[in-house]
This record gives structure tokens, sequence and C-alpha cells, in this order.
């Protein structure tokens, strides 16, 4: 058992690591080869496919591995398939509303195709990790992002067009989400099973609120990125992107601490064992704070030299905003780590309402402060949005796990 549990995390570990370290390294083959102006409408097309990875993957793999009721795993398939679609079309919709011309409107629909992929290799993910085989995810991830980083750049050097650099990355995610995500799950998965319409119509209504949970961090993260749209230029959105990037190290960071510990917050919560998952709780905060205390002295002191070099772009004048995002990611990485606390609580509404305040406190604050002090203002919203969500998330969580102990005692 501990062995299994050591295989998992390891190649979790990898996985997820290399998965989200693949749009930094996407993002610096671009802006070296194809130029910032283009950086910048690939950085807005890759967080608008990370949007849409959202309504694809719904309610997702935390909500899938949590459940405890008697929906089975084909009838999580078939609900992805049809967010899947929807995804998609709500791509479609989003473009022809923006009005963006040919080549940026390639880009986006491509992207979302990749992400929807990955959206349904999610809920294969949700089987193979129901059945201890994390290692499996993570290889997977692995493969797929090393694989799809090395095309992209060949494709790119010698065609020097995104366009074909990105359709030929999604080649290969189809290749190995067929060769280990489809083969491995489907011997799991009981297939000549009936689909229940009442628990399908379950997974819409109970997930509705867990989809909105995991909607709302991609928006508060992003939604920066779409007043920079509206208010400023294409290089200024390349070099957001490039600030904004290092942020990923510490969401990266809390991915490692939560998803294996998934089962273990389920089994405390079923026992109804609230001191250990109070515990549990506060020490995952403790790691995520320190970690990014770590990230910001090392950001201060380093930070903006290794970008440039890494990118090729003058970014001195941006040291400071880059310190404020890494400590606005602190925050928001800490509030995150109490979300799969509260879903598997299945306390989603209050997220919820939490989640809506934060993203109107950002937008707001970020379309005053970007007309005086443009990336700056940004920087300055996001930090002050984090700060409140954080205080909400943490009153919330408090309140609730002292009743509960209360209760059992």
């Amino acid at each position: 058992m501990k062995n299994n549990l050591k295989k998992n995390i390891i190649w979790n570990t990898l996985g997820t690591g290399a998965n989200a370290f693949t749009s930094l390294f996407l993002l610096v083959i671009v802006t070296r080869i194809n130029g910032l102006d283009n950086a910048g409408i690939f950085s807005f097309a890759f967080s608008t496919a990370c949007i849409l990875f959202i309504f694809g993957a719904y309610a997702g793999r935390i909500f899938q591995v949590t459940d405890t009721t008697d929906i089975n795993d084909k009838e999580f398939i078939v609900s992805r398939i049809i967010t899947c679609l929807l995804s998609v079309v709500f791509c479609v919709i989003f473009i022809l509303f923006n009005g963006y011309n040919i080549s940026k409107s390639l880009i986006i629909i491509i992207l979302c195709l990749y992400k929807t992929i990955e959206s349904f290799c999610d809920v294969l993910y949700g089987v193979l990790q129901k059945n201890e085989m994390l290692d499996i995810v993570g290889k997977s991830y692995l493969l797929k992002s090393v694989l799809g980083i090395i095309v992209f750049l060949v494709v790119d050097l010698l065609t020097k067009n995104m366009l074909y650099s990105v359709l030929s990355m999604i080649g290969i995610s189809i290749i190995i989400s067929i060769l280990i995500d489809y083969r491995i799950s489907k011997k799991l998965v009981k297939i000549d099973l009936p689909i229940n319409k009442k628990h399908l119509k379950e997974i819409f209504i109970k997930g509705f609120a867990v989809f909105i949970i995991s909607f709302i961090p991609v928006i508060i993260v992003n939604a920066p990125k779409y007043v920079i749209d509206h208010y400023l230029v294409d290089e200024l959105q390349a070099v957001f992107g490039i600030i904004i990037m290092p942020a990923t190290v510490i969401s990266l960071f809390s991915q490692f601490i939560i998803h294996p510990m998934l089962t273990s917050v389920t089994n405390m919560y079923k026992k109804k064992d609230y001191v250990n998952l109070k515990k549990l709780l506060y020490k995952m905060m403790l790691l995520i704070l320190g970690f990014g205390v770590l990230c910001i002295i090392g950001a201060y002191i380093v930070g903006i030299p290794i970008l440039e070099i890494i990118y090729g772009v003058d970014l001195k004048n941006y040291r400071m905003e880059l310190v404020i995002i890494l400590l606005a990611s602190t925050l928001s990485t800490t509030a995150g780590i109490i979300s799969p606390f509260l879903i598997a609580m299945r306390h989603n509404i209050s997220q919820v309402i939490i989640g809506i305040i934060t993203i109107i406190v950002e937008v707001v604050l970020s379309i005053l402060f970007i007309k005086n002090h443009s990336i700056s203002g940004v920087t300055y919203a996001y930090l002050i949005a984090m700060i409140v969500n954080l205080i909400m998330y943490f009153t919330f969580i408090y309140i609730l796990l002292k009743r509960k102990i209360r209760g059992v005692n």
C-alpha cells in the first residue's frame, strides 16, 4: 500500500508538473520564434482555452473521485462527452461575439480543442484514480507534455507558424489519449451498464456548484487578461503573461499536496474525524504559505533577470509587479487548498458566493486601476481581490470545522 502511494505521488508530481509548465515552455517558444505580438495572442488564446477546459470538465475529477453515491463511471463519462461538446460551442460563440480576425480566431479554437481533449481525458483519469492508478495519470500527463512541447518546437522552427505548431500538438495528445487513457480505463469501466438518466441529471445538478467553484478561480486568474485585451495592446498582454507565469509554480505545488490526499480527506469526513481533518487542512495551508514566501523572495532577487534570459524580453520595469503577482497567487492558492475540503463536505453554494464577490472586486478594481496604472493597476487589483478571497474562505472553514468538532465532542 505504501509503495503504491509512493509511486502514485511520484508519477503524479512529475506528470502534473510537466502539464502545468507546458504553457510556460510554449510561451517561451512563441516569444522567441514568433515575436512579442504573437506571444500576446497566444497567451490570451491559451487562457481562453483554459477557461473553456473548465466548461468541458464541468464538476471535474474532485467531484467524481469524492462521490459516495451509486453513480457509476460510465455515467460520469457520458456527462463529460456532453459538456465537452458544449465547450466547443461556447468557444465558437465567444469568437463570433468578439469579432476577432481569422488568425486570432483559429488559434483560439484550436487551443480550445486541445484543452477539450484534456477535459475528456480528465474523467478517464478519475476512473484511474479511484482504482489507485494515479501513476498512470502522471505518466500520461508527462508524455503529452514532453512530446507535445518537442513537436510544437520542431514544427514552429520549420514553419514559423503557430497554427501548424498547435495542430501538431493536438495530434500528439490524441494519440497518447487513445493508447494510454482510453485503453487502460476501458478495462475498469463496465461498458454494458445502462445509462441511468436520473444519475446523469444528478451529475449536472449536484455538480453545478462544483463546476462554478472550479470555474471561478480560472476566471479570477484570467480576468486581468481580458481587461488588458480590451484596454491595452497585444505586446503588453505578452508581458503580463510572462510575469504571471511564475505563479504557476505555487499553484502546481498545491496540486502536489492536495491530489494524493483527496481520498484521505473524503475518508476523514465520512468518519467524522473533524479534528484530524482540521489539522490536515492547516498543515497544507502552512506549507503553501511557506513555499509562497520562498518564491516571493527568490522572485525579488533573481526573478526578472531569469525571465529576461528565458524570454529575451526587457522586463526590468516589472519587478514589483512580479512580486505582487506572486504574493497574490500565494494567497489565492492558500484559499484554493480550502476548496477541496469544502467540496468533500458538500458546502458548495458558499464557495460560489465567495467566488462571485471576489470576481466583482477584481474586475471593478482592474478597470479602475488600469486606466492610470496600466499593468501595475491590474496587479494591485489582483492582490486586493485575493486578500478578500482568502479572508472569506478561511473565516467560513474555521467556523464550519469549529461547529463540526463541537457537535462530535
